[in-house]
């Protein structure tokens, strides 16, 4: 389009930018470039009106050919360096995983490879790195970091030991744990440092450390959060999407690798539970085999010579028999219920069943074992406490409690009351012994879990935690409150009504 003299043109005489710029020639010219309109090329001459004649359009539109040709030409070019780049950046990407991908795998010591992978990305994509595991308790501990400048080192161990991370903070890396999602930070202002730390000396420390673009992310493997990793540098602007995809890989394998330490390292600990136990179960079943063999072959021995076995020797032969038998029988059953418990199978036949009664007809029944320990008895039983439960399965929480008892009761007496109260009966046995320090009053309930050698004492370790496992079927609860030399009180609590998940002529109990 040409304009002789555009301010006599009416068709864009009315034009705000006419009426105000006054230009006489005004010429407009599209490129193209094959058939498509890529740009225009507009010209203007404020002094003579018919400025652009036929002839100069012709080389304007040459000159536009030029133009759109360079324009392609630059974009070709900027696809190529783009693409060039991107191909770059991705086999970087690629070599970095890679390499922290082999460092994260010459170690089961998850520690040491964690601060080793705090250096690697010091080296590379950061400027300080710090990494954080969620301990058992759910506290939140650095176990790994770096800074480029060797120089300030000191000063992120000082940050790593003064300032530990707390999951109420308003910290990124308290955020991510929270809400197990990745933080990018491409800047940080002042306002942001002093609202992020937990006093002015932590500001400080993190402004001299070169804070000012962070990525945080989650540490999660097989959907479990294990920790945290925050990398910094001194750039503003330095993070992008693409640098959070990487440092979110990166971080999938780290928790991966300290998710496989710590199974390695329980796998350990189980094979080193198991040949204790074993070692224990040993001896523990062969106390009662030599015993009943032994007995058995003197009998036999006395019965090949003819001889007339005294009636009373007879009886008390007989008597440790039964004894062993029992002891054989119950440790078996143990192992049995340990394996019906792993299965979630520990059956329960719910009855009426008259508490007290039950106590008492245990306590009679372990009266020789109680008067071989040494160890006085008493019974504190009130009202009568109906309820519904499995009554040999109460028999067995009852009979390990007294064998507790007597076991560590140093030949002291032993109470035990039972009651009720709102519904909940309550069942407890005291004695006056050797106590169980705090620090293991959870364990005594686990699996094969003591709190005194077995060489001095015996058990297979089991009966405690087959007596949880048994309450808690009842929807009841079992503790123990005890001191070190003190003695210890077990104190069991079940709903008289019963367990509400029992099904069926004979019940079941899915744990």
């Amino acid at each position: 389009m040409i304009l002789d003299d555009a301010a006599v043109a009416r068709r864009f005489s009315s034009d705000p930018y006419i009426a105000l710029r006054k230009p006489r020639s005004v010429l407009c010219l599209p490129i193209r470039r094959q058939a498509e309109v890529v740009g225009v090329l507009y010209l203007e001459n404020d002094l003579l009106p018919g400025a652009f004649t036929p002839e100069r359009l012709l080389a304007l539109e040459l000159l536009a050919t030029q133009a759109a040709i360079s324009v392609e030409n630059a974009e070709l070019l900027a696809k190529t360096q783009a693409a060039r780049t991107a191909s770059e950046e991705a086999r970087s990407r690629s070599a970095f995983l890679a390499e922290a991908g082999g460092l994260l795998s010459e170690s089961l010591d998850y520690e040491t490879t964690l601060d080793r992978l705090a250096r690697l990305c010091v080296g590379s994509i950061a400027d300080w790195c710090v990494i954080d595991i969620i301990e058992e308790g759910g506290e939140i501990r650095h176990v790994g970091g770096a800074h480029a400048d060797r120089e300030k080192e000191p000063l992120l161990r000082e940050l790593m030991r003064r300032y530990p991370s707390r999951r109420d903070s308003a910290a990124p890396l308290a955020q991510v744990i929270r809400s197990r999602e990745p933080v990018l930070l491409p800047g940080f202002d002042e306002d942001q440092i002093g609202r992020y730390t937990y006093d002015g000396e932590h500001a400080r420390i993190v402004r001299a450390l070169g804070t000012a673009s962070a990525i945080v992310v989650p540490l999660i493997a097989r959907g479990q959060l294990v920790g945290g990793m925050s990398l910094v540098s001194a750039s503003p602007g330095r993070y992008g999407p693409a640098d959070l995809e990487l440092v979110q890989e990166l971080a999938h394998r780290a928790a991966l690798a300290v998710d496989n330490a710590e199974l390695y390292r329980d796998s350990q600990e189980a094979l080193q539970l198991r040949n204790e136990f074993l070692s224990v179960a040993s001896h523990e079943l062969y106390t009662p085999i030599t015993t009943l063999l032994l007995t058995v072959e003197m009998m036999h021995r006395a019965a090949r010579k003819g001889r007339d076995l005294d009636p009373r020797t007879v009886l008390n032969q007989l008597a440790q028999l039964s004894r062993q038998g029992k002891r054989l029988a119950r440790l078996v059953g143990e192992l049995l219920d340990v394996s019906r418990i792993e299965m979630h199978r520990l059956p329960l036949e719910p009855v009426e069943v008259e508490l007290g009664a039950l106590v008492r007809e245990v306590v009679e029944r372990m009266e020789p074992d109680l008067v071989k320990s040494r160890c006085a008895w008493s019974l504190s039983a009130g009202d009568p406490v109906h309820g519904r439960w499995d009554r040999s399965r109460l028999d067995q929480v009852v009979t390990n409690l007294l064998s507790n008892a007597a076991k560590f009761g140093s030949g002291k007496p032993i109470e035990i009351a039972v009651g009720a109260e709102g519904g909940i009966a309550r069942i407890t046995v005291k004695d006056h012994g050797i106590g169980v320090d705090q620090a293991e009053q959870v364990r005594i309930f686990e699996r094969f879990g003591r709190a005194a050698p077995a060489s001095q004492y015996g058990g297979l370790g089991l009966g405690l935690y087959i007596s949880k496992r048994i309450v808690e079927a009842h929807e009841g609860s079992i503790r123990v409150e005890s001191q070190p030399g003190a003695g210890s009180t077990f104190i069991v609590e079940l709903p008289c009504e019963g367990p509400s998940d029992v099904a069926g002529p004979r019940g079941r109990w899915d744990a």
